[in-house]
């Protein structure tokens, strides 16, 4: 009877050998998933691992993907412009920011329509256009001369109204979110930047500075964008450092995420060069991989999408995090489907989507050649196109 009772415990240790043995396979089989958790604090901490052979291929964890051709008229000078740095899609139009600081509209289709804002001085005119943000039906514009906001009907793209909002201060982002209006601020180089809340009348209600900035010295160090909202959040970044921050209307700003960079993060030597450097060796040093940071940030209700350099191993990596399950993806290589040309992320929409953009000629060129391959018809007219928008939702 002895041995019988031996025996079953002998049987009971090799089970639950067995069990941690498989709990271990699977998590090894997921990579990150303990990287992304919640402290003590009430804040989440994403560990990154480093570049190695757990990174997975985009395509298993794409839930859903549609592409928008842009076809533009025949206006060679809309044509030359064509960098794609920001994005916003409403009921019936797409609105694209260039790098060149013009605001485009769009059909759904992919149709160009107008050119928001001229070149000028005028009504509704801006010499450099700093930000937009869809509300209400209406366009508001921040340019950086005075005026410094222009309204905008979103149905025809009409002028309606221009006003300044706060001569001491120059905006350079903003966005709104539960009725408030919020600016990304500075008065002078050498400072913090600041939060300026705004009601929905733009009658400023408090000042907000984020935690833990530098002060950058010799030149302006904007995040693009700053401002990231969901249904229910309203996160902020800045730039140089490893935190996600939040804004709760009772509460102020305090941290949502802190990105553990480990033995990459930013050290003595480069903070003293970008708070007492000159405008060259900041630059250089921005430019460089000399410290980690976040380099992008997108976020939707249910992921974030994040490309964030590691010095040590001179790599950009793309991570998914799954803020619903807790986990994280660090992705191998992210490509448009059927292709080798990598996902450029320009900012998200409702219902989870991530939007990609391509604008490029050769890339143009070959993701034309993918939905033709092999005799295909693509469901939609590509002829006349001069860029792409990829929406992609993640599993």
């Amino acid at each position: 009877m002895k041995n019988i009772k031996l025996s079953k415990a002998t049987a009971l240790f090799f089970i639950g050998l067995f069990s941690l043995w498989a709990l271990w396979t699977l998590v090894k089989s997921r990579p990150g998933v303990s990287a992304f958790s919640e402290t003590n604090a009430g804040f989440f901490k994403l560990k990154l691992p480093n570049a190695s052979n757990e990174a997975i291929d985009s395509d298993q964890l794409i839930d859903s993907l549609r592409i928008i051709p842009l076809s533009f008229s025949e206006n060679a000078q809309v044509r030359a412009v064509m960098s794609i740095s920001d994005v916003a899609i409403s009921r019936d139009k797409i609105l694209l920011t260039s790098e060149k600081l013009q605001i485009l509209g769009f059909d759904l289709n992919g149709n160009f329509l107008n050119q928001l804002v001229s070149q000028g001085e005028g009504p509704g005119e801006a010499l450099q256009v700093l930000d937009y943000v869809v509300q209400d039906g209406k366009v508001y514009v921040l340019q950086s001369a005075n005026p410094n906001i222009h309204v905008f009907d979103l149905n025809g793209f009409q002028y309606l109204r221009s006003f300044r909002i706060d001569p001491e201060y120059v905006y350079y982002q903003f966005d709104y979110f539960n009725g408030k209006w919020f600016f990304f601020a500075a008065n002078n180089f050498g400072t913090p930047y600041s939060i300026h809340v705004y009601d929905k009348d733009f009658s400023r209600i408090v000042e907000m500075t984020l935690p833990n900035q530098l002060k950058i010295k010799s030149f302006t160090a904007i995040p693009s964008p700053p401002f990231y909202k969901g249904q229910d959040f309203f996160h902020i970044r800045s730039e140089f450092n490893d935190t996600i921050f939040q804004y709760d209307a009772d509460k102020g700003v305090s941290p949502f995420l802190v990105v553990d960079f480990g033995n990459h993060r930013i050290g003595r030597r480069e903070i003293e060069v970008l708070e007492k450097g000159d405008f060259d060796q900041a630059s250089r040093l921005n430019a460089s991989f000399d410290f980690s940071k976040i380099m992008k940030y997108a976020e939707t209700d249910r992921h974030i999408f994040m490309s964030v350099i590691l010095s040590k191993e001179k790599t950009i990596n793309e991570i998914i995090v799954d803020k619903k399950n807790r986990t994280m993806r660090q992705l191998s290589d992210m490509k448009f489907p059927g292709s080798d040309l990598p996902l450029h992320c320009i900012g998200v929409l409702p219902d989870d989507f991530f939007v990609f953009s391509y604008t490029d000629e050769a890339d143009v060129d070959q993701i034309k050649s993918t939905l033709t391959k092999g005799g295909r018809k693509p469901t939609m007219d590509i002829s006349n196109t001069s860029a792409f928008l990829v929406l992609v939702r993640f599993k």
